[in-house]
């Protein structure tokens, strides 16, 4: 899926005003079963929105980053290009956290 189809799709469906430049997007990766974004470090001081495309469950994940809510340090930092790193593993049972916090089950 790409990143347009993904911000029409949800946009048609809840009404939100996702673009191109308060949203990133990423489909799952080829070879690992991960989600791999790269957000501007100044996407963090403003708020964003992220789009993951699970592929496998045919839906859309939707989260708000509100602004200054997450600082770069939590993030492993790309400095040539002044990014974040974020890594999300896919996974159909669990959230699995690198940063070693722990979290719930619903």
């Amino acid at each position: 899926m790409k990143k347009s189809e993904a911000i029409d799709c949800i946009n048609k469906k809840i009404r939100i005003d996702l673009n191109n430049q308060n949203t990133i997007f990423s489909n799952p990766g080829s070879s690992i079963d991960l989600w791999w974004l790269e957000p501007a470090n100044d996407k963090l001081k403003t708020g964003f929105y992220f789009i993951l495309n699970n592929a496998n469950t045919k839906k859309l994940l939707l989260f708000k980053i509100p602004k200054d809510e997450i600082k770069k340090s939590q993030f492993r930092q790309r400095e040539d290009i002044n990014k974040s790193q974020i890594i999300i593993p896919i996974s159909e049972t669990s959230y699995i956290d690198r940063k070693g916090f722990n979290s719930i089950s619903f």
